[in-house]
C-alpha cells in the first residue's frame, strides 16, 4: 500500500519531528509550527491553519497533521481509529504513525458560510450523536474553523480526535437520573429531567477512557518512530 509518510519524510524528518514534541527549548506550541514551517520550507508544504496540539500544513491533495505534543499524538491517532466510523460526515484519514497524520483536503468554510450551515450542521450531529459522544463541533461561532466541504458542497468535520462511542448506561444524570441529551448547539449535555448540565469529560471517563488518558496522554517521553520496510 501505498504510503504517503514514506514518501514525503526520511527518518531524519522523523526524528527531527519527535524529539520537536519533547524539546526543552520551545516555549510554546506556536514555535514548535515555526520549526516545522523552516524545516519543510523546500518540500512544497503549504500552511494551512495552526491549532492547539496540531500543526496542519497541505501538500497536492492532502492535509498532513502534525503532533506539537502528546495530546496531538492522541489526536492524530484517535481520528485515524474514528475516520472510517464517521464516514461521510468527516475527512477521510488515510494513515498515522503518531507523529504525522495524512488526510484527505477539502474546502475551508468561512463564519458566515457555517452559520448559514447550521440547520445542516444540526441535523449531521444528531445523526452521529446516536452512536457517539463529542465535543468541540457543536454549531456555536468559535467552532466554524473545525469544518469545511467537499467539492459536491456537503459539509465535513475536519478535527474530530474528541469523538467516543458512547455507552447508553452512562447517559443518565447522576443526580436525578434523567436522561442525558445534548442541548440544540451540540455544545453539551443537559439532564432532560432537572436541566442539569453535564460535561462530556465525566462521560468519557466513565466509559472507561482513564483520567490520566484523558487528560495526561500516556505518551510520557520520546519515542522512536521508523519509516519501516
Amino acid at each position: 500500500m501505498r504510503s504517503r509518510i514514506k514518501e514525503e519524510f526520511s527518518q531524519e524528518d522523523l526524528d527531527f519531528l519527535n524529539d520537536l514534541i519533547y524539546s526543552p527549548y520551545f516555549d510554546s506550541n506556536n514555535e514548535k509550527a515555526d520549526a516545522i514551517l523552516y524545516h519543510f520550507k523546500d518540500k512544497g508544504f503549504v500552511e494551512l491553519a495552526p491549532a492547539t496540539n496540531r500543526f496542519a500544513l497541505l501538500k497536492g491533495k492532502y492535509v498532513f497533521k502534525f503532533a506539537l505534543d502528546d495530546y496531538g499524538i492522541k489526536d492524530n491517532n484517535t481520528e485515524y481509529d474514528m475516520s472510517y466510523k464517521l464516514q461521510p460526515y468527516v475527512t477521510k484519514t488515510y494513515e498515522t504513525n503518531g507523529l504525522v497524520l495524512v488526510a484527505e483536503y477539502v474546502n475551508l468554510i468561512k463564519e458566515s458560510e457555517f452559520m448559514s450551515s447550521i440547520p445542516n450542521i444540526r441535523a449531521i450531529l444528531k445523526e452521529l450523536s446516536q452512536n457517539f459522544i463529542f465535543e468541540d463541533v457543536g454549531t456555536i461561532a468559535k467552532n466554524f474553523c473545525n469544518y469545511g466541504f467537499r467539492d459536491d458542497d456537503s459539509i465535513v468535520i475536519l478535527d474530530y480526535g474528541y469523538f467516543y462511542e458512547k455507552d447508553e448506561r452512562l447517559l443518565y444524570c447522576n443526580v436525578c437520573g434523567g436522561r442525558l441529551e445534548y442541548t440544540e448547539n451540540f455544545d453539551s449535555l443537559f439532564c432532560t429531567k432537572c436541566g442539569r448540565k453535564t460535561d462530556v469529560h465525566s462521560i468519557v471517563y466513565e466509559m472507561g477512557v482513564s483520567e490520566e488518558d484523558y487528560e495526561e496522554p500516556k505518551f510520557k517521553g520520546p519515542l522512536k518512530i521508523t519509516l519501516g520496510c
